[in-house]
């Protein structure tokens, strides 16, 4: 039998806040329902929204499914202080839980770096949000890399729009300095950007029969619908769809052949008025691993496959 992975989750979970899409919240439920992989943590990243809602949604979620993981409460802001994003969240209708409602959670950084240190083999850190948490553990604890086999990462974009069609993709634009960190700390990292994540779009026919199933699957289908039409409502297309971006670097761990990959190097503007965040892909060097393309089908399949027979009564 194959040894199971040794797995941290590091997401900026939105599936609880208004008008929220899903796709970490499928990455999340994928992880638990995989023979795969050995969940030992999860740590909450501010990104789609603000790090006390993600905190809380996290923390909703896993108790909705009765998954006994440890996770964590996240204070932490972007390396730079006054970026963009955290106007995003000020102006966000969904109030951010106190910490002190979650006294018993142990801070992100802190669950990280006890989660890593304790492991008695380098254990495969999956990011699906902004990369602020890594960068600040590997900055406060640098001892800790050589505890980090590699770094799967949802994020940047070869060649497809990024956020508001501009050239940057969102969890990279989001803290770019963080980031930048995590791609220069030496660490193998297994990137899947946008050209891979928006292969496969998502309409509310796609996921018909989740309607079909227990209250957990009715529910996250209909805030995947209300996301799907508030966007493209916002941003003047029909029909409306949307991607499960998060689940792709989770689907590449459990299934390498759905997926082509490419040896790189990247790296992140951070001095450009227009171009800051971009990734900046050398395809003839070398350092990382890009997903250039995927059997996106297969993915969806399995993934719908796995959370179904795991989730599909709850």
């Amino acid at each position: 039998m194959q040894e199971r992975i040794p797995l941290v989750i590091d997401t900026d979970m939105a599936y609880g806040s208004p008008q929220a899409d899903i796709d970490d919240a499928v990455a999340l439920l994928f992880a638990l329902a995989s023979p795969e992989f050995d969940l030992l943590a999860v740590s909450a990243a501010g990104g789609n929204a603000a790090p006390g809602c993600v905190s809380r949604n996290l923390d909703s979620l896993l108790r909705l499914v009765s998954a006994d993981i440890p996770h964590s409460f996240s204070c932490s802001r972007p390396i730079d202080p006054g970026f963009w994003v955290n106007a995003r969240w000020s102006s966000s209708p969904a109030k951010p839980a106190a910490r002190s409602e979650y006294p018993d959670l142990p801070d992100s950084v802190q669950l990280l770096y006890s989660t890593l240190s304790a492991s008695a083999e380098p254990v495969t850190l999956v990011t699906i949000g902004p990369m602020t948490n890594t960068a600040l553990l590997l900055i406060q604890h640098p001892d800790i890399a050589g505890k980090i086999g590699r770094i799967v990462s949802m994020g940047g974009s070869i060649h497809m729009d990024g956020v508001a069609g501009g050239p940057a993709e969102f969890n990279i634009k989001a803290d770019p300095e963080a980031a930048a960190a995590v791609f220069s700390s030496g660490i193998p990292v297994f990137l899947f950007p946008l050209d891979v994540t928006k292969k496969k779009r998502i309409y509310p026919e796609t996921i018909a029969s989740w309607e079909g199933r227990g209250p957990l699957i009715r529910s996250l289908r209909e805030a995947s619908v209300a996301f799907m039409k508030h966007r493209a409502e916002r941003d003047g297309y029909y029909p409306p769809y949307a991607f499960f971006h998060d689940v792709l670097p989770l689907a590449y761990l459990a299934d390498p052949s759905l997926f082509t990959m490419r040896e790189c190097s990247v790296s992140v503007d951070l001095h450009g008025d227009l171009t800051r965040g971009v990734t900046v892909f050398d395809m003839a060097s070398s350092g990382a691993h890009v997903a250039v393309d995927v059997d996106s089908d297969r993915v969806l399949a399995l993934a719908e496959g796995r959370i179904m027979e795991r989730f599909g009564t709850l």
